[in-house]
């Protein structure tokens, strides 16, 4: 059985689906912080209620106590959108009619309900069920902080200053003693600045406190270099002397040519003073300070120096570097590489993707000769590339002091395998495996890609991953911040618009058709991408796609028809407003930082940022909490989801339209968890071979009419439609958040009765049986769940339901099922209805 975390966002949050009634609103408020810190509001506010549900029409025989719940649930959470005023017209017709309220029990009442309204208003699910009055205006279109500054955040929270050691330095460190009394008590505030949980003048999270007691040390090596190299009296020594931008170059340069420091340690100096600078200039604006001229140059000299260091600086070759020598064989190589008829090649050219990398590979092992082995410039050859004993060098560099995986490893030892071909013209062999140093060669790399298979994935996969619901919730507000008012009613910028014109096309063709990105950066109109009379299709010869060389044919695709319509007012509407000297559908809209560059191409870099960008946006406004969603996780997010709820017959074609084989998309994409993965396979032995279904036939769980007892009334407890529907929804919760703890199979849930699930006090637990009735585990359940729970326990019992501990847990609702216990497919079926599937 599977499960999934964006149900539990249903049940607790504004995940994919939203509370619908103000039931689902008012058991979500007793669960909040608000309504724990102050219990004591729940009758006043339940009066309140009642006093709201006369005016809406409810008798009042109906509202007594035991049947309020079954009442709110019949009320949209639309409707509660003028509830106070509906409470002060309900509050006067009492009046008028002889109930009046006294005034100590209506401040009481209007207290609580304040509190309920205020809580509701303050859900992002709860606007988003709200008619909207203004369809021409965007959405709130930003939320907390930007990708960036995150990212700058989380570097400062993490910040360890790792290489600030003092071997061969001691002697110049200053003895705090010798300090005076002002810069001692500024050195403590410094403390205080950077550690304070909350502090008013800091930009950005507070650092921990053995850092920056770990950057005094720094200072104070600054301070002793001013008062032995400067002459400077160490009563004088202020902190700002040690942030001036000329005067740490300086310092550093000294560390370096004559104490040999490294520029790692360097690094972390200039760190330690650009956190002193921030400290003494608290004024600034800009959330990394960059608006102070002292900071500004400190974080040049940073960077310059960043690129002189050994694990995370510059190791390429540039080809301004290049010797004649160089250039000449480079000529060489490349018409090796990609001229049409080559007879030393033996095979065809490489397309210019793949030459792309081999020039990455081929440049970073001559670099890393010149830079890092420091291997003049006039002994670097080509023919280098192809050594062994260099390409093994270049690893042990990249995968012990860089730490990059070996994916960057095995491209490297591809190049190398080129340059070695390029090298062995007189081979006889297609593969040029009569060739020893080829051979090799491949031997090597195929030991660097076994390394790469087993080891983890190096992308932070949490933080960008969505579910295909999340994904369409996305694009559903991307499209409203298209809006030609802002959220104020001021009308936006033509350049704004159509610059969000652009990303929701984009992000729209990424969830559903999630073709990589590349294919989408180089749509030409008329040229990959057609107009059609049923729609856009995109036509691909192969070379135009990654996996033309090897498949040896194109590849041809429709774009989904529902985005037709938007698509042809991008086209028609906005990409002409941009003249350029191509005809690429998607281009870059320019920035107020870099206007030159509107109409260019998009790359690949533009392409990830515009998308995890956008979505970014999309998700701190939708779901608190966002996501840095990139074009290829789209990929991820749309096999997973066809592996978990789609047709089996349209895998090979879902592929196809994917560009890999369905293999692939299992290896590399499909994130279903190991128990969806096996539970196709659950009562297998009961397929007979003269009952196996025809490949055209849909599975059975995915038949319409999903439970077909439940379209029937309860008649064995009496029960109204309305109240019917009541019980059901207050079971399909309690299974749902049962299902998306991913601890339970079908067989489990349905051997699941009353009596297996207690509760002491705030503790709740379920047993699990085994078939013959022994007891299998317990599980611990949170309380938020087991609340939901005992809640629909008692909604069985306000439904004058006999509940024994012998009752079955889930029970059928429909005429048929006369509350009988249901069947392993009926859960599945119920789940799959509401993840909107059947």
């Amino acid at each position: 059985m599977g499960g999934s975390c964006i149900l539990l966002k249903y049940i607790y949050t504004d995940g994919g689906m939203k509370p619908e009634t103000a039931l689902d609103a008012y058991n979500l408020f007793r669960v909040s912080p608000e309504y724990l810190q102050n219990p004591s509001i729940d009758n006043n506010l339940r009066t309140t209620l009642r006093i709201v549900l006369e005016s809406l029409g409810f008798q009042a025989e109906a509202l007594k106590r035991e049947q309020l719940d079954l009442c709110l649930g019949q009320v949209l959470l639309s409707q509660l959108q003028q509830i106070e005023e509906v409470f002060d017209t309900s509050v006067a017709a009492r009046q008028e009619s002889g109930r009046s309220i006294s005034d100590g029990a209506l401040r009481n009442y209007r207290s609580a309900l304040n509190r309920f309204m205020g809580w509701l208003r303050d859900q992002r699910w709860y606007s988003t069920l709200l008619p909207r009055e203004h369809e021409d205006r965007t959405p709130e279109l930003n939320v907390g902080k930007g990708r960036a500054r995150i990212a700058d955040d989380k570097r400062q929270k993490e910040e360890i200053l790792p290489f600030l050691t003092w071997n061969g330095l001691k002697d110049v460190l200053i003895n705090p003693d010798q300090l005076n009394s002002e810069v001692t008590t500024r050195l403590e505030a410094y403390g205080q600045f950077w550690t304070t949980t909350e502090i008013g003048l800091r930009k950005g999270p507070p650092m921990q406190p053995k850092t920056i007691q770990r950057s005094l040390s720094a200072i104070y090596f600054l301070m002793g270099y001013f008062k032995q190299h400067r002459g400077t009296n160490a009563q004088d020594l202020t902190l700002e002397m040690i942030t001036a931008p000329s005067d740490v170059m300086v310092c550093i340069d000294w560390a370096v040519t004559e104490r040999q420091q490294t520029y790692c340690w360097a690094s972390d100096v200039v760190k330690v003073a650009i956190l002193v600078a921030k400290f003494c200039n608290p004024q600034a604006k800009h959330y990394d300070s960059r608006d102070i001229p002292t900071v500004k140059a400190l974080r040049f000299f940073l960077g310059e120096i960043r690129k002189l260091r050994e694990d995370v600086g510059e190791y390429s070759l540039q080809f301004e570097q290049f010797t004649s020598p160089l250039r000449k064989d480079w000529a060489a190589f490349e018409h090796f590489c990609l001229a049409p008829e080559a007879p030393e090649r033996k095979s065809p050219p490489i397309n210019a993707e793949t030459f792309k990398n081999y020039r990455e590979a081929v440049l970073g092992i001559l670099g890393w000769q010149h830079h890092i082995e420091r291997v003049p410039l006039e002994e670097v050859r080509l023919a280098n590339v192809a050594d062994l004993n260099v390409l093994k060098g270049v690893v042990a560099y990249l995968v012990n002091i860089r730490k990059t995986g070996y994916g960057r490893a095995v491209n490297f030892g591809y190049g190398a395998m080129a340059v070695a071909k390029w090298l062995n013209p007189q081979s006889k062999r297609r593969k040029f495996d009569d060739i020893e140093q080829v051979a090799d060669i491949r031997d090597y790399v195929n030991y660097l890609r076994e390394q790469h298979k087993n080891e983890g994935s190096r992308q932070n996969l949490d933080a960008k991953r969505l579910s295909f619901y999340e994904a369409q919730q996305v694009v559903e507000y991307l499209k409203r911040a298209c809006a030609p008012l802002d959220k104020y009613g001021d009308e936006r910028s033509q350049d704004a618009i159509m610059a969000a014109w652009q990303v929701y096309v984009i992000v729209s063709i990424l969830t559903y058709c999630p073709v990589r990105q590349k294919e989408i950066r180089e749509m030409v109109l008329n040229g990959t991408l057609f107009r059609e009379a049923d729609g856009y299709w995109v036509k691909l010869n192969r070379a135009q796609h990654k996996a033309g060389k090897k498949s040896r044919k194109g590849r041809e695709y429709p774009l989904p028809k529902h985005l037709t319509e938007d698509l042809d007012y991008w086209i028609e509407t906005f990409r002409p407003r941009v003249p350029t000297d191509h005809d690429l559908v998607f281009i870059r809209t320019g920035s107020r930082r870099n206007p030159a560059t509107r109409g260019e191409p998009l790359n690949k870099g533009d392409m990830s940022d515009l998308v995890a960008g956008a979505v970014h946006r999309a998700t701190a406004v939708l779901f608190e909490e966002p996501r840095d969603t990139t074009p290829h996780v789209f990929r991820r997010i749309a096999v997973t989801f066809q592996r978990r709820y789609g047709r089996p017959e349209q895998r090979e074609a879902f592929a196809e339209l994917l560009g890999h084989t369905v293999r692939e998309a299992d290896a590399t994409y499909n994130e279903e968890t190991l128990r969806e993965k096996s539970q196709a396979a659950e009562d297998w032995w009961k397929l007979k071979p003269d009952a196996r279904k025809a490949p055209s036939e849909p599975d059975s769980v995915m038949l319409k009419g999903w439970v077909t007892d439940d379209k029937q009334e309860l008649s064995h407890l009496g029960l109204s439609t309305r109240q019917n529907d009541y019980l059901r929804k207050a079971r399909d919760r309690a299974l749902l958040v049962l299902w998306a703890l991913q601890e339970l199979g079908w067989a489990e849930l349905q051997r699941l009765n009353v009596g297996h699930f207690n509760r002491e006090e705030e503790d709740y637990s379920l047993v699990v049986s085994k078939l013959n009735g022994e007891v299998d585990r317990v599980l611990q359940l949170k309380p938020k769940i087991g609340k939901i729970l005992q809640g629909y326990i008692d909604v069985r019992k306000e439904c004058k339901e006999d509940v024994s501990a012998e009752s079955p847990l889930f029970m059928g609702t429909g005429n048929r099922s006369s509350g009988g216990r249901l069947f392993p497919g009926s859960f599945q079926r119920i789940i799959l209805h509401h993840l909107g599937v059947a």
